[in-house]
């Protein structure tokens, strides 16, 4: 009797293989969890937008220029997965210090004023004397306080939008007691009625005669001051009392619409605002602020310096085990997509279960699980099976030559561009975000998986999209997409609203990445191929991420995110007629040298995507494929 033959298994698995997935699972997981929402913890240990835009706009350069020496160092020693295994732990643990970093509260004025309360509302009352001729002291008045704020939003108006910044993150904290001689039992009740208060209180209530101290927090100081009851205004003797009605109240990490008490009541708060109506006023948490920049600044360099050759030196050990089979390393670092999209969002859900305080996360858990990812990852790294005989350095030296090409010029300055524009987003958008209506810790994950989710499909159809429609309408698909995009942006009333704006990362980045790197491999000089990738991928990662994140961290200030966003959207629509123009006008005539060559280096980029796998095939449209037939050497300028 014959034996039975093995049933085939409907699928097959490369254990060879298994820990090269392992490592780009575990290894974005570890980015994922953490550097997405590096910048909210910068905003939260109280670094402004000019120093976390110089502090993150600095990593790239530096990951630029520490890359080849890690991969000189791996091929001189042959000592690739020890050096890559050391990259992994030492980056986990410089990004876990940071986490120790002390805090310093960018600053706050301190504002002493009284407060009434009865059963129909409560209202700040701030009394002064009219002819006072003393210059501004500290504490001061709610009544200077509100003057100044005035000023400064007058002066936004006419001038730059940074009114936009200022109302959404201005907010006072109140820490009350009963007015002196108030000894009559009194409760207050906060409630989201907004009829009369009767003998029960409607959601919380609080004794002020056993709570000896009552804390609060209006959210939007700026409403409160609009609020302003001028037939009120009221002259007593040679003081004018001005009264400002309390909304949008948050007590015990809760939102109410108001404050009310069960009999007038008379308090004396001594409020903290986060605002910076006047710097002379100012008091800091911690006095050597700069000792933050300085310490923060170090360690997220030197976590940045290990963390730069991490995947260039794992995608040398994987190219290595693949072999001829290079057309497979999109499914192995497709599993790197996979991981990043679901850590991050686990990372947001854990910043808004373990956190006391609405308007703050706490980045805790993120920091140690980082730390843990990077450890496995070089675990991984360890059970890769790949020779010592790899090689990760590049040869620059015919860089210069690439000069004389004028459309390859021309598009390496479009893909500093759009390094430009990344840097902004990754660097402020959830910055701006925190400080709009409606925004949650959980946001910033939900817009990561978001992104990679549109962003896998795209990969994958890369190669049919360019092929329909050629590899420069993807390029000028991209300015226009980023051109909706920061428009889009300036434009949100709800933090919520951001998720449908970005499905245009897969235009923005998707295909932007997949289009740039089969366009760089057709228009490079012959044997040059391998360098212009090279060069594009720090144009982009590197100086175009680092510029976008220093200026706009200088222009955000005067500016405001409102009309910084605009002016990004209003300069893509720019470059976009430019770039046309250029290519229609200039280089439309200009082609390459032989057929052969530029069909390689098409088939070379179909495995370098990010992700795309074997979507990219026949990457070349039929116009594209007529211009790589030999021409004359007056026609290669």
């Amino acid at each position: 009797m014959e034996g039975k033959k093995p049933k085939a298994m409907w699928y097959k698995m490369n254990k060879q293989l298994l820990p090269v997935k392992a490592f780009y699972f575990l290894g974005l997981a570890a980015v994922g969890v953490l550097l997405p929402f590096i910048s909210l913890y910068m905003k939260q240990i109280g670094l402004t937008t000019s120093q976390t835009g110089v502090i993150y706009g600095v990593m790239p350069f530096i990951g630029f220029f520490t890359r080849p020496i890690f991969g000189y160092i791996a091929d001189r020693w042959k000592k690739h997965k020890i050096t890559l295994m050391a990259c992994c732990v030492l980056t986990g643990i410089f990004y876990m210090i940071l986490l120790y970093v002390p805090h310093s509260q960018s600053g706050y004025i301190d504002v002493s004023t009284d407060v009434h309360c009865n059963q129909f509302s409560s209202y700040i009352r701030d009394c002064y004397h009219v002819n006072r001729s003393d210059p501004l002291t500290c504490p001061m008045t709610f009544d200077e306080y509100a003057e100044i704020s005035h000023l400064q939003n007058d002066s936004d108006i006419t001038g730059s939008n940074v009114s936009d910044e200022n109302d959404s993150d201005s907010s006072c904290n109140f820490s009350c007691n009963l007015k002196e001689g108030h000894k009559i039992q009194t409760k207050v009740c906060f409630t989201n009625q907004i009829n009369v208060l009767d003998k029960h209180c409607y959601d919380v209530s609080v004794n002020l005669n056993e709570e000896p101290e009552l804390g609060f927090t209006l959210k939007n100081i700026s409403n409160t001051i609009r609020r302003e009851v001028l037939q009120d205004q009221q002259r007593v003797g040679d003081s004018l009392c001005r009264d400002f009605d309390m909304k949008s109240i948050i007590f015990r990490e809760k939102s109410y619409w108001q404050m009310m008490c069960d009999r007038d009541t008379e308090l004396t708060c001594s409020m903290k605002c986060s605002s910076s109506a006047n710097k002379a006023c100012e008091v800091k948490e911690w006095q050597h602020v700069e000792k933050t920049v300085v310490f923060f600044f170090i360690f997220f360099l030197f976590g940045n310096i290990f963390f730069a050759p991490i995947l260039s030196l794992g995608d040398a050990m994987t190219y290595d085990i693949l072999g001829d089979r290079r057309n497979q390393y999109g499914k192995q670092r497709l599993w790197g997509t996979v991981g990043f999209a679901l850590f991050s969002i686990t990372s947001t859900f854990l910043m808004e279960f373990l956190s006391d305080d609405p308007s703050t996360a706490d980045f805790t858990a993120s920091f140690y699980l980082s730390l843990v990812l990077f450890v496995l990852t070089a675990i991984c790294v360890w059970k890769i099976s790949a020779s010592e005989d790899i090689s990760c350095s590049s040869d620059f030296r015919d860089i210069c030559k690439l000069f004389r090409y004028g459309k390859v010029v021309v598009f390496m300055v479009v893909v500093l561009y759009f390094g430009l524009l990344t840097g902004v987003i990754e660097t402020f958008l959830y910055w701006y975000l925190s400080g709009l209506e409606g925004y949650i810790t959980i946001i910033p994950g939900l817009c990561l998986l978001v992104s990679c989710t549109v962003e896998t499909p795209v990969l994958f159809l890369s190669g049919y999209i360019i092929k329909k429609f050629s590899h420069l309408f993807c390029l000028y698909s991209v300015f226009l997409a980023y051109a909706l995009r920061f428009f889009f942006y300036s434009l949100l009333p709800n933090a919520w609203f951001v998720l449908p704006i970005e499905v245009l990362h897969s235009i923005t980045f998707g295909l932007m990445w997949a289009a740039s790197t089969s366009y760089a491999s057709i228009i490079s000089p012959p044997g040059m191929s391998a360098t212009v990738q090279g060069i594009i991928s720090g144009l982009h990662f590197g100086f175009g991420k680092g510029i976008g994140s220093i200026i706009t961290g200088l222009i955000i200030e005067p500016l405001g995110f409102v009309w910084t966003f605009r002016l990004y959207s209003f300069l893509s629509v720019g470059f976009l007629v430019l770039y046309f123009a250029i290519n229609q006008l200039c280089l439309k005539h200009s082609t390459f040298d032989e057929k052969k060559e530029h069909q390689e280096n098409a088939e070379e980029v179909i495995t370098s995507n990010d992700g795309a796998g074997d979507a990219g095939e026949n990457l070349l449209s039929d116009q594209e494929k007529h211009e790589m037939e030999p021409q004359t050497p007056q026609e290669l300028s």
